[in-house]
């Protein structure tokens, strides 16, 4: 006991001058601050740090360099709140900087974010228009669809303070090493030690990436360069040339290239670019039927708004596919609360269909519903041959019409020039065949022939029916030997009991017409409202009447690229599209289709390449006139290395190059080719 006791005698002794000081600061401490804190305790606040607590306490507390001198506030006061501006910049530093690499959202941290955020209710209450239009890049689309879910209470929060113009050390902290643009951070939470990288553009803001602290220096370097590389490589002004439209100055039209598109930082291709459409919409990303929104150009947009049947023209990569996804969604919008809206979307490709059912927030696990498509609410993806076959499946049979179309029966392209006609007539067999398929049996002329279903042979050569830019063949000497050749096909299909698209589209004509009356249920039943068609060049009258038929005018949207096409046999002019819809709609003007919409800035291919395809094509629609219908020419995006042209060499020559000299050179060749290249 008695050590004890002296041992704390001791102990006093010796800390007895630092326990003294240790009360006279807080005594004076209590003295100074004490005001503070009565008014932090009678102050209602959410603020989550100093930045944000210090504005609803702006009456007692200042940031320094917003203390007007006639305030009254002394330099030392002055001095005092840099101090703390400065210390509390630094624990947000220090803190973040030492997060867990993998850290875990605390469950209780998320619900206080969460009441902290508007109601979805609110937020609709309230004014959606943000001070800042805010788009992303796919970066930040996958960040959101494959990071911690938990993760995207705070992303909206953080965005959502930014659109309504918030700004400070957390939210917008200017980081350094960039020389093209500013780039900013805005942390994201205090225990995770994400960062959202973002950079501002007059009223736009880019959100490039969500990082870790130790990645943002190289991603900063990413983006600067990448907006480097974007402005060396833009087009000049006047590489745009249009004698019809006044040319608008280099500085505005690299100002308006700039803040369009930007090179990928990852790659050297244009990197798509999203945007929010409010800031209602910012708070769906913590959906899982989240789907983002393509931002689109002035002339895009244009296109997803018109009313009725449209009709887009662009060659390949100027955006079609994209104004269709756009468009889908466009529609989905407007009739979000009608429950029997419905949409169908067709394409050639299996590929390409799922790519646009992914896009649109279709998931894996609803891709196939046992009939080769995919469908989700009230919308399906389907190839054209699997349309066919659900239609002939579902539609009531009708007597005398065939309904049975087996796959080794079928006549094909190759099929016709080995086995009818081999070209001893002196016309092409592509060319004699593309007669049959888009004129004699496949046109809209064929369609009204109510008992043979054919373009007889007085018709075809008829030049006020079938005129010299329709139908490029001569009346007196090609078309009776084209209409001769096509006599003897039928003949020859007749015997061995063959059928060819033309037969199978008309059976099906007919059988969907007679259920109008027969079994009204099916026919409404396998009716959509809105129908999208791509790469509609590849597509007959006959096949794009059954599009009208399926939805009815002013219902379709269709895209393609009038100078190329994919299916042998089918010659596709605008005028085509307009009779089709002339035979639907009759007198309803209305409804009848306008002037084609076109898209001609090409996001694929840069203009190095784009001028010598226009110059192949300037050749080509110079020899061959009405072949096909001719647009603008494509405006590349960005500069780029002309491709060489080899003139008169053979193949055998460029096989040999390509051993020798261009190992792991990628050939691109027509379908027919490819088995003997991979041969070579």
């Amino acid at each position: 006991k008695l050590q004890a006791v002296c041992r704390g005698w001791s102990v006093r002794q010796a800390t007895r001058t630092q326990v003294l000081m240790h009360v006279e600061s807080s005594r004076l401490f209590q003295l100074i601050w004490g005001k503070c804190f009565d008014l932090i305790e009678n102050t209602t606040s959410n603020a989550a740090g100093w930045s944000l607590a210090r504005d609803s306490i702006v009456d007692f507390v200042k940031p320094s360099e917003e203390v007007p001198k006639e305030s009254g506030v002394s330099d030392d006061m002055i001095e005092t709140l840099e101090m703390l501006d400065n210390a509390m910049e630094n624990v947000q530093e220090t803190y973040f900087d030492d997060a867990p690499s993998h850290p875990k959202v605390d469950d209780t941290e998320t619900k206080r974010m969460n009441q902290a955020l508007p109601s979805p209710d609110i937020r609709k209450a309230t004014d959606t228009t943000p001070s800042k239009t805010i788009q992303y890049t796919p970066h930040i689309v996958k960040w959101l669809k494959q990071g911690d879910p938990k993760y995207r209470d705070f992303f909206v929060r953080r965005i959502t303070q930014l659109a309504q113009g918030e700004r400070s050390r957390i939210l917008a902290k200017r980081l350094k090493g960039s020389k093209v643009v500013t780039i900013y951070e805005t942390y994201l939470e205090q225990k995770s030690g994400f960062r959202i990288l973002w950079t501002e553009e007059g009223d736009n803001m880019l959100v490039w990436y969500v990082a870790k602290h130790d990645n943002v220096s190289r991603l900063v370097r990413l983006i600067d360069d990448s907006k480097a590389r974007s402005n060396r490589q833009l087009v000049p002004a006047g590489s745009f040339v249009d004698p019809n439209h006044v040319a608008p100055s280099a500085s505005e039209n690299e100002q308006t290239n700039s803040s369009r598109i930007v090179l990928d930082p990852m790659g050297n291709v244009p990197m798509k670019v999203y945007q929010f459409g409010g800031i209602d919409e910012i708070g769906h990303v913590v959906e899982e039927s989240w789907t983002p929104r393509l931002k689109l150009t002035d002339e895009e947009r244009d296109v997803v708004e018109t009313k009725g049947t449209v009709l887009l023209l662009g060659r390949s990569g100027t955006g079609k596919t994209v104004c269709i996804l756009s468009r889908m969604d466009y529609d989905r919008q407007v009739n979000m609360q009608d429950s029997t809206f419905t949409q169908l979307f067709v394409a050639r490709s299996r590929r390409l269909c799922k790519y646009v059912s992914e896009s649109l927030g279709q998931t894996q696990n609803t891709i196939g519903n046992g009939n080769g498509d995919a469908t989700m609410t009230n919308m399906t993806f389907t190839t054209f041959d699997e349309l066919l076959s659900r239609l002939e499946n579902a539609l009531p049979r009708v007597e005398n019409i065939r309904d049975v179309f087996r796959r080794s029966e079928r006549m094909t392209f190759q099929r016709f020039k080995t086995e009818v006609y081999t070209g001893d007539k002196g016309i092409d067999p592509l060319l004699v065949w593309a007669c049959i398929r888009s004129f004699v049996k496949g046109s809209i002329e064929a369609t009204t022939q109510t008992d043979s279903h054919v373009v007889d042979r007085h018709d075809f050569l008829n030049l006020e029916i079938f005129g010299s830019r329709r139908c490029r063949l001569s009346v007196d000497e090609q078309r009776p030997i084209v209409y001769d050749i096509y006599e003897k096909y039928q003949r020859y299909m007749q015997e061995y009991n063959l059928w060819d698209d033309c037969d199978r589209i008309m059976a099906l004509l007919q059988r969907l017409e007679s259920s109008k009356t027969t079994a009204p249920d099916i026919y409404h039943q396998v009716r959509k409202r809105k129908i999208y068609v791509d790469e509609i060049q590849d597509y007959t009258q006959a096949e794009c009447l059954l599009f009208f038929y399926l939805s009815g005018p002013g219902d379709l949207f269709l895209a393609g690229d009038p100078a190329q096409s994919v299916v042998e046999g089918v010659e596709f002019r605008f005028e085509d599209i307009r009779s089709v819809e002339y035979h639907i709609a009759k007198d309803k003007s209305g409804l009848l289709l306008q002037k084609p919409k076109t898209v001609n800035v090409n996001y694929r291919s840069h203009a190095g390449v784009l001028n010598t395809a226009g110059a192949i094509l300037s050749c080509m629609f110079g020899a061959f006139p009405h072949s096909a219908k001719q647009l603008k020419e494509d405006r590349g995006v960005f500069v780029g290395p002309r491709p060489g042209v080899m003139y008169k060499v053979s193949s055998e020559m460029v096989e040999s190059v390509i051993k020798t000299k261009l190992k792991g050179t990628v050939i691109l060749v027509h379908d027919s080719s490819v088995s003997r290249w991979r041969r070579a």
